[in-house]
C-alpha cells in the first residue's frame, strides 16, 4: 500500500469518518472515541422495524444469519424493504438520549441502499466492486505497460515530493478495492515497478467503477501526508481520479 495504515480494529471510510456517527440524531458523543474501520462491514437483508429521529434512521435488519441494529443518515425505508449498508461499523454499548434506548451493538453506515420490499439486490452490487473490501493481491501484474505520456507507479513513488498537488496519468491493474466508503470507491493499483523502498502499489480515490483484475488508465491529483483519523494516514494519495478501464 502507498500509504501507512496505522493497525487499529475500526468499526470504511470513509476511507474520514463523518463525527456525527458520535452524535446520531443529535445524540451525546460517549465518554470514548470509538475507533472505526473505514472499509466496515457490508450488511444487508430485510427492515424489520424502522424509526428515523432527527438527521438518522435506525433500521433492524433480519440479515438470514441473525439480527442487527443499524443507523444511516435519513432514508426513506419501509418495514419489508431489502436494504444495504455498505460499511456498517460497529459501536457497542450505544446510548440514544433521543431515542431514550440502549443499543448493545449497532452499526453506523455512511448510507444505506434501499430496495423494494421483498427484491433482490441488483448484480451489479455484488460483482463490479462489491461494497466492502476485496482483495486480488495475487495478480500477476507483469507487463503492464507505461501509459502514454504518462508515469509508472514506481516512478510516482521515487518523485513523491515533487508530484505533491499535480495531476498525473498512469496505467495500473486493480489488486484491491473497497466501494461505498464515503461515497467514493478506493482502490490498490500495481503496475509491476517499485520505488524506493520496494513498494509498488499507490490508493486511488474516485467515483467511477472498477473492479479486481482490471487494466485502468487514472489520471487524478496526487496528496501526500492525508490524514483522515482513527488511525489511517496515507503517505500518497491519488485523488478524485477519472478511471478508463482498458
Amino acid at each position: 500500500m502507498s500509504g501507512t495504515r496505522i493497525p487499529v480494529l475500526a468499526a470504511v471510510a470513509a476511507l474520514v469518518v463523518n463525527a456525527s456517527y458520535a452524535h446520531a440524531a443529535g445524540d451525546a458523543a460517549q465518554p470514548a472515541a470509538p475507533q472505526y474501520n473505514l472499509e466496515g462491514r457490508r450488511i444487508t437483508g430485510t427492515v424489520v422495524t424502522t424509526s428515523s429521529v432527527g438527521s438518522y434512521t435506525y433500521v433492524q435488519i433480519d440479515t438470514g444469519d441473525g439480527v442487527v441494529w443499524a443507523a444511516a443518515p435519513r432514508t426513506q425505508v419501509e418495514e419489508g424493504d431489502t436494504v444495504l449498508l455498505p460499511d456498517g461499523s460497529p459501536m457497542p454499548e450505544f446510548y440514544s438520549p433521543s431515542l431514550d434506548r440502549r443499543f448493545d451493538l449497532i452499526y453506523f453506515a455512511s448510507s444505506m441502499l434501499v430496495f423494494s420490499s421483498g427484491g433482490a439486490i441488483p448484480k451489479d452490487f455484488q460483482q463490479h466492486c462489491p461494497p466492502g473490501e476485496s482483495s486480488g493481491a495475487e495478480l500477476d501484474v507483469r507487463g503492464t505497460e507505461r501509459a502514454p505520456g504518462g508515469l509508472t507507479i514506481g516512478e510516482i513513488l521515487e518523485r513523491t515530493a515533487d508530484l505533491a498537488g499535480e495531476q498525473v496519468l498512469l496505467r495500473g491493474k486493480v489488486v484491491k478495492c473497497s466501494r461505498g466508503i464515503l461515497g467514493r470507491t478506493w482502490i490498490h493499483l500495481r503496475d509491476g515497478t517499485l520505488g524506493p523502498e520496494g513498494t509498488g502499489d499507490v490508493t486511488v480515490t474516485t467515483r467511477d467503477a472498477a473492479a479486481i483484475g482490471d487494466t485502468v488508465l487514472v489520471r487524478g491529483t496526487i496528496v501526500l501526508d492525508k490524514d483522515f483519523g482513527y488511525g489511517y494516514r496515507y503517505d500518497l494519495l491519488i485523488e478524485d481520479a477519472s478511471i478508463t478501464i482498458e
